[in-house]
């Protein structure tokens, strides 16, 4: 079925972990009311690159909340102590549920009730690109392992961006999680 009634009616207006990686910071409004009877929010349910399967949610996600009906905007900031995730190293996948029909209800243009977006703390990834940068001003870092670090994270952005979240998954932890890029000590240009 296509994703067509999630593109129309959800909009994740922000979805950021926070630099410091202390929080997740989530602003989700459903749009294009006029089109649909009795829209609302019924849950946000985030997964980690762990708990994610494809037909998603899981059925082990790190939290879950309902809302009322005629919710129509979530705004929240979900500590990582709340989520018990370290944000700084995890993807996460956030779930808006959606209640209603729209007014013309089709089932085979409307199937999907469900939108997901995928996060991670992009600031993890500046910073050690930043540090390479200097490094490669002062031969501390090769060029061929900075660019394999940009064409890793590139190859990561465009797998989530497509909606190819299991590429999305096993590049990041092999980006964040099992890559580091191997900085001089002696060339006093990272820290």
């Amino acid at each position: 079925m296509a994703p067509f009634f999630n593109l129309i009616m959800v909009n994740f207006r922000e979805l950021e972990i926070l630099k410091c990686g202390s929080a997740l910071r989530l602003d989700v409004v459903l749009e294009h009311l006029d089109l649909f009877t009795n829209a609302y929010i019924s849950e946000i349910i985030i997964d980690t690159g762990k708990t994610y399967i494809p037909s998603g949610p899981s059925s082990t996600p790190i939290y879950t909340k309902s809302y009322p009906q005629a919710t129509t905007t979530v705004v929240e900031e979900l500590s990582s102590d709340i989520l018990q995730v370290n944000l700084n190293k995890e993807i996460l996948f956030v779930y808006v549920k959606v209640e209603g029909l729209p007014n013309d209800y089709d089932e085979t243009k409307y199937g999907l009730k469900t939108d997901v977006k995928s996060v991670v703390n992009l600031y993890i990834y500046y910073d050690r690109i930043i540090n390479s940068i200097k490094s490669l001003d002062k031969n501390c870092v090769s060029n061929n392992e900075f660019i394999n670090n940009m064409l890793l994270f590139k190859a990561y952005e465009y797998a989530s961006l497509m909606c190819n979240y299991n590429l999305a998954i096993s590049l990041w932890y092999k980006f964040i999680v099992k890559n580091k890029i191997n900085l001089s000590k002696n060339c006093g240009c990272n820290g």
